[in-house]
């Protein structure tokens, strides 16, 4: 992985579009494609997929044949939250936040999250299965959230309430792979991003809360113990940007907007 996010020098780095853009730089980084522009480094030619996008595309579609339909329904799941929110990891934090809803506490213990979980599915008739995915999703969250603090990626005594910027970062990247496609033009990229930029900044307060999400999703959908490849390419792409004195975290400020 690139040791900075690469920056076309001729695209904007500034005003809202840039800001939007910016949600996609932890996906930009892994991959090596430019933060604030669809175009890829060192081709200067037609616009073409990047080295293993198309594979990527593929695993984000779920195995659907790549077409500009099965781009847009999967730009609209991601820009939605919809693709998050059906995962047992997001069920997981969403349980949390509604146990504490009701409580004074900031954080809840594992054993009583746990707890919460099989009476939530006991009540509401979960499958077994449902309930052991939910369950094993929560004490994986547990101990992202120690090593994301041990990391100084996340605050002591806070936690890490969604998993939507994987999906936001998503929308983004898919919002350039869209355009070297030929599947979006600029106008509809732009109105991805002012979606995107608007979501972020409706449930987000800085760039570190943001990241944070971001890493911890990664880790909860693709990896196995937060100290895997998985862990390691998604803080190192957080801690990068958060930390470059000259990178889209630092030099721009946090989206702020209400839901699209």
């Amino acid at each position: 992985m690139p040791s900075t996010v690469a920056t076309a020098a001729w695209a904007a780095t500034t005003g809202p579009q840039a800001q939007a853009q910016a949600l996609g730089a932890a996906e930009a980084l892994r991959h090596g494609t430019y933060w604030n522009a669809p175009q890829l480094p060192g081709h200067d030619g037609p616009l073409t997929l990047g080295p293993g996008e198309r594979e990527r595309l593929r695993l984000i579609l779920a195995g659907k044949p790549l077409s500009r339909q099965t781009w847009l329904d999967a730009v609209d799941a991601h820009l939605r939250g919809r693709h998050i929110n059906a995962t047992p990891g997001e069920r997981a934090l969403d349980l949390r936040e509604d146990v504490l809803d009701e409580r004074p506490d900031v954080y809840l213990d594992i054993d009583d999250w746990l707890t919460a979980i099989a009476a939530t599915g006991a009540d509401n008739q979960w499958p077994d299965l449902d309930i052991d995915a939910v369950c094993r999703a929560a004490v994986k969250a547990f101990h992202i959230e120690r090593q994301l603090t041990d990391d100084g990626l996340l605050p002591a005594g806070t936690r890490v309430w969604t998993y939507l910027a994987y999906d936001i970062a998503t929308a983004t990247s898919l919002a350039q792979s869209g355009f070297r496609l030929g599947f979006a033009d600029g106008a509809m990229v732009g109105q991805i991003l002012d979606a995107a930029r608007a979501n972020a900044g409706a449930v987000f307060a800085d760039w570190a809360q943001f990241g944070a999400s971001y890493a911890a999703a990664r880790s909860s959908l693709h990896g196995s113990y937060p100290c895997d490849d998985v862990w390691r390419e998604a803080t190192g792409a957080v801690a990068t940007l958060l930390a470059d004195p000259t990178g889209p975290w630092t030099a721009l400020e946090f989206p702020t907007g209400e839901p699209a």
